[in-house]
């Protein structure tokens, strides 16, 4: 574990800014209220990667190892938490508030065509960082997609090879032809991505994982690929086909089930 000691506020936030830069997860673990005796004052705060690396202290010797454990689980997990921890060295206790801080997630959609537009301005009002890949220059432009934040235009492989790909990624595969479908999936089927997903007829769709299984990629892999994709709305617009899939994509990035929320039927059934 690397511990990198701050001396001021303001270096606590540089600090923070350059994980945000980088697209590097963390935590930031503040003192909101202590009883007894602490090493730190309220409001003193750390942040602590998800490699464990640490910046700044609140103070507690082993009380705070225990802190950066539970911070990074809170990483792993997405969600902010609070922790009262006793101090045994001070006789004091503290209560800390752990917030969570990702980067953006990045959608890249492989394939610049007319449901691509929609997708990637929904994207964006998401949160998402959008690259838009295709290998037409008439199509991958700024004026068809002015909210993207990157364009490559290249040969599919080339260009599929140009963006880094963790598990902090969404693709969508949406190209103009099976063929070229079918090499983007070939490409990034055993990346870390989030989610894998190719827009396809359920025929096209087991045309292509039949081929590829054919040719020895394993199950496991093809499992994780989404195809059709989206969500069952009867969309059939590139409007309609934006929400059902970008709905999708969220439901499992936040691992919900996508069952309707209404309680309106079951409390009227009580009655």
């Amino acid at each position: 574990m690397k511990h990198i000691p701050v001396y001021s506020d303001k270096a606590l936030l540089e600090e923070a800014h350059n994980l945000m830069q980088a697209s590097q997860p963390f935590a930031w673990v503040t003192i909101i209220n202590q009883e007894g005796s602490s090493a730190r004052h309220l409001g003193s705060s750390m942040l602590v990667t998800s490699e464990g690396k640490v910046i700044g202290t609140v103070g507690g010797a082993i009380a705070e190892l225990q802190l950066i454990e539970q911070s990074i689980q809170a990483i792993k997990e997405g969600k902010p938490r609070t922790i009262k921890i006793p101090l045994p060295v001070c006789a004091g206790v503290i209560t800390c508030f752990v917030n969570v801080f990702h980067a953006p997630s990045h959608l890249i959609l492989v394939g610049a065509g007319h449901v691509a537009q929609p997708i990637s301005k929904l994207a964006k009002m998401l949160g998402f960082q959008v690259t838009v890949i295709d290998d037409r220059a008439d199509y991958a432009t700024k004026d068809r997609f002015p909210e993207v934040d990157r364009i490559i235009v290249d040969d599919w492989d080339k260009a599929l090879n140009e963006v880094s790909i963790d598990s902090n990624t969404y693709i969508i595969i949406l190209t103009y032809a099976g063929e070229y479908d079918e090499l983007a999936l070939r490409t990034i089927v055993a990346s870390k991505a989030a989610y894998i997903g190719m827009i396809s007829s359920e025929s096209k769709a087991k045309g292509i994982l039949s081929k590829l299984r054919r040719d020895g990629i394993s199950d496991d892999l093809l499992r994780r690929v989404v195809t059709p994709i989206g969500l069952d709305i009867g969309a059939e617009t590139p409007a309609e086909v934006a929400v059902s899939t970008m709905a999708e994509i969220v439901m499992r990035r936040k691992r919900r089930t996508g069952k309707p929320l209404s309680i309106a039927e079951r409390e009227l059934t009580k009655s």
